[in-house]
């Protein structure tokens, strides 16, 4: 899940603007290994592609070779072609490339190595590498919630924690969760952690990651700005999705009657949500472990709070 293109690129075939064509045609009728040139100017840069195809197109007939013999590449390249750096990821470089002209989707594409050629990687590789992602990315999804399961979640944080931009973590823990469950069993117990899931995605932007540790337990990043007043919106929408789960009775007076860990009959509030909220700009976690240790004090002083919560880490 952490390739990049680098890692599948091959180191591909490549000839500069005033190569003749002609050459191109040559090696390429003589090596069926040989797919694509990509044509580079005095500096390594990319700005073209000649194709087997295209080659073969150009000089093939009656009159193509004598027509094209005394040409360079650079009068007969073609300019549309698909280039990304060598730390681009894979799943994001498929989509790229299937975006592309109907023409030209099945074309290679040319790796960078700070804007200079450093290869290229096929269609074929890149779509097979892309599949193995979203295997394994399907592996680590939450089978209730459908969301991004512990060891997604843990890769997010520490690629977080390498970057320089502000940041900020939010970890939700619903209280009273094992009473309820307790009281009204596991099929609406799930409909509460569907109704968790359901206000983060409602109350988040698209670009946010929302990860379900598992249990009662959610990661949620997203930027400075949108943590508070989104954080506010989730609580809400949460309080209002559940409050329907429970019976009219229980509804009226505000609280169940469940046993504790003891087995003794207690009163218990209404499932709630305590969030936990780390910002970059006011904690600087050198790494995972210190992470981890500011989110759980930040927790545990949410928890104090009866009802929904949001306790800022400072």
């Amino acid at each position: 899940m952490n390739e990049t293109v680098k890692d599948i690129a091959s180191q591909g075939f490549s000839a500069h603007s005033h190569d003749m064509a002609v050459d191109l045609y040559e090696k390429a009728r003589l090596d069926y290994h040989i797919r694509e040139f990509f044509i580079l100017d005095d500096e390594d840069h990319v700005i073209g592609i000649l194709t087997r195809n295209q080659l073969y197109s150009l000089f093939g007939g009656l009159y193509g070779y004598n027509l094209h013999m005394r040409a360079d590449c650079a009068s007969i390249m073609y300019t549309f072609f698909l280039s990304v750096d060598e730390k681009e990821g894979i799943a994001e470089t498929a989509r790229a490339a299937m975006a592309r002209n109907e023409s030209s989707v099945y074309d290679a594409i040319a790796i960078t190595r700070n804007g200079r050629y450093a290869g290229s990687v096929s269609v074929r590789d890149l779509l097979l590498s892309f599949l193995k992602v979203e295997v394994e990315l399907a592996s680590d999804v939450n089978p209730l919630t459908r969301l991004p399961g512990n060891r997604l979640i843990q890769m997010h944080l520490q690629k977080l924690l390498r970057t320089e931009r502000t940041w900020t973590v939010l970890y939700v823990d619903l209280d009273n969760f094992k009473a309820f469950n307790d009281a009204y069993g596991f099929p609406l117990g799930d409909q509460v952690i569907l109704a968790a899931a359901s206000a983060m995605r409602e109350s988040f932007p698209e670009d946010a990651f929302i990860g379900h540790v598992g249990g009662d337990d959610f990661v949620i990043i997203c930027s400075e700005a949108d943590a508070l007043p989104c954080a506010r919106k989730m609580t809400s929408c949460f309080s209002r999705e559940t409050f329907t789960l429970y019976t009219e009775e229980d509804r009226q007076r505000g609280y169940i009657q469940s046993a504790d860990r003891d087995g003794n009959r207690r009163m218990f509030p209404l499932v709630s949500m305590s969030v936990a909220l780390i910002s970059s700009s006011l904690c600087h976690p050198a790494g995972m472990e210190e992470l981890s240790g500011i989110a759980a004090r930040t927790k545990k002083k949410a928890k104090k709070i009866e009802g929904n919560s949001i306790v800022s880490a400072s």
